[in-house]
């Protein structure tokens, strides 16, 4: 994609406050990790925000992951094992 085309530094945070806002947790890891983000490019305001709301996107990541692996298994109350999750 061509430099002119891409969108700024600011914008990229935008959407990394916004995937955290919304639950979308995963792209805002991502769009932090691999967009291309230039911390140094913003304020230090700015950089404080964004890498907090990468942080919390990791981590909301990784309590939903606990949940999904907590359901697996075998039903406490039957001992047998679950079709559905």
């Amino acid at each position: 994609m061509p430099d002119n085309e891409r969108s700024s530094h600011t914008t990229r945070a935008e959407w990394i406050r916004h995937c955290r806002r919304t639950g979308l947790y995963e792209q805002g890891r991502l769009l932090y990790e691999r967009g291309g983000l230039r911390l140094d490019s913003l304020s230090e305001e700015a950089q404080v925000a964004v890498e907090e709301d990468y942080r919390v996107c990791v981590r909301m990541m990784a309590r939903e992951g606990a949940g999904k692996k907590a359901r697996r298994g075998r039903d406490p109350e039957t001992g047998q094992g679950r079709l559905f999750q």
